[in-house]
């Protein structure tokens, strides 16, 4: 419905992280759930798919392998009608009076459209039924542990890979340094001292550092008074 009532212009705005529209209400709510990075919309959408897949039994085969299937099938369908779509633009048919349908069939995940929602929860479900069925068969192995354990440290590993990210390439700029390739052996380098560090860290703790925070934060009642956000038990000293 958006996407037929909102103009979506693939322009500066789009890939600028301070657009000049942010200056007006109409452009930060434009910027939050259409058009910016990780928009409301389809973003919200991978939470709900989550969070159906979450309360469903991965342990029960049949089921796991209709998602498997339904993933591996989507993925197919949707990643083969954008390849199929920009071919036939680019080749000699004459397709330029089609142009208006390349924000429809675009997979770019920068510019987040139906069809990148739709191949990236088709290959997200593909990931989560692979990862089941290989903690299912290979449960005793020694190996798994460690990446276990970065599974349950997603919001820091998350957290701490744009901060260390960052930090990374405004010293190597300031140093002048090329970085080559830096995609691929710097996320390299970090899953594997993230996979060290949550491993030991899951030694003695269940959850990582900023998991434990929010799972104790949340696990704890909470009360609204004028004088802000305290735990169930709180007197005010007044």
């Amino acid at each position: 419905m958006a996407m037929l009532t909102i103009r979506f212009e693939r322009g500066e705005a789009w890939e600028s992280f301070s657009p000049k529209d942010l200056w007006h209400l109409s452009g930060v709510f434009y910027h939050l759930f259409f058009r910016g990075p990780y928009p409301v919309f389809p973003w919200i959408g991978f939470l709900f798919i989550g969070m159906w897949i979450g309360h469903r039994d991965l342990t029960n085969r049949n089921f796991r392998k209709k998602i498997l299937i339904a993933g591996i099938v989507i993925v197919i369908l949707f990643e083969g009608a954008s390849w199929i779509f920009f071919q036939a633009l680019t080749s000699g048919w004459r397709l330029h009076r089609f142009k208006n349908l390349i924000p429809w069939f675009d997979i770019d995940p920068w510019f987040p459209m139906p069809f990148f929602f739709f191949s990236g929860a088709g290959s997200a479900i593909i990931a989560i039924s692979l990862c089941v069925i290989v903690t299912e068969r290979f449960g005793s192995a020694k190996w798994l542990p460690p990446l276990a354990a970065v599974g349950q440290s997603t919001l820091t590993l998350y957290v701490a890979h744009t901060i260390i990210g960052t930090i990374a390439i405004l010293v190597m700029d300031c140093f002048e340094l090329e970085y080559p390739l830096f995609a691929v052996w710097g996320s390299l380098l970090y899953f594997i001292g993230a996979m060290f560090f949550c491993h030991q860290w899951n030694i003695r703790y269940k959850r990582g550092p900023l998991e434990l925070l929010v799972r104790r934060f949340m696990a704890r009642p909470i009360r609204l008074t004028l004088s802000g956000v305290h735990p169930i038990g709180y007197t005010n000293s007044r």
